[in-house]
């Protein structure tokens, strides 16, 4: 937002934070031009166009007996006390999808709709969090928050720019999702990604 809002200076752009499932609606109802979104879509009304890749990783206080376990295998994480983003979050959809792929049972501690309230939790020494590692680099590489290792367990996920497929796309919608798509050009740590 804080390039476009450079780049396109006299443009209003109005943005909201809201899970997959309620972006989603949102864009078939005409209520909303464009969004990014990161979970699965299921209508077939929008075009979805990937334009980031990302990874989710796990962390946990300096004081959390977690930030010391010996983790070796993905079944070390047995029953690791979680807080997770809202039903219809995409990264909750990841993150369940992969655990329940390697049978890995876990203790929600609490269900928050930001990633900023969870990472604050965390950092409280209240539990643990899957959060994207973008997000959470600068408090690691500060040793506010530890990244704990996760042997066999990928939580990769892909963003795209969606809005639908009738959208009459004006230039300034048109500019920003070429900024989107060119993403790895203005922000540094970014890779673009090719999958639909």
């Amino acid at each position: 937002m804080q390039h476009e809002h450079i780049l396109l200076p006299e443009q209003e752009i109005c943005s909201e934070i809201h899970n997959t499932k309620e972006l989603e609606q949102r864009l078939i109802e005409d209520k909303l031009d464009l969004a990014l979104i990161e979970g699965r879509l299921t209508s077939p009304y929008l075009t979805s166009l990937p334009f980031l890749t990302d990874e989710l990783t796990a962390i946990a206080s300096p004081q959390n007996p977690w930030s010391r376990k010996d983790i070796h295998q993905c079944h070390d994480l047995d029953h690791i006390p979680v807080f997770l983003r809202e039903s219809g979050s995409g990264t909750r959809e990841l993150f369940a999808r992969v655990m329940d792929n390697h049978a890995i049972p876990y203790h929600v501690c609490g269900v928050y709709n930001n990633s900023e309230a969870i990472k604050k939790a965390v950092m409280a020494n209240l539990g643990t969090a899957f959060l994207s590692r973008r997000l959470v680099r600068k408090e690691i590489e500060a040793g506010t928050l530890c990244e704990l290792p996760l042997p066999g367990l990928t939580f990769q996920r892909i963003f795209r720019i969606v809005y639908h497929k009738d959208k009459f796309l004006t230039p300034p919608m048109s500019h920003i999702i070429q900024e989107c798509l060119n993403i790895q050009s203005w922000l540094p740590g970014t890779m673009h990604s090719d999958t639909n």
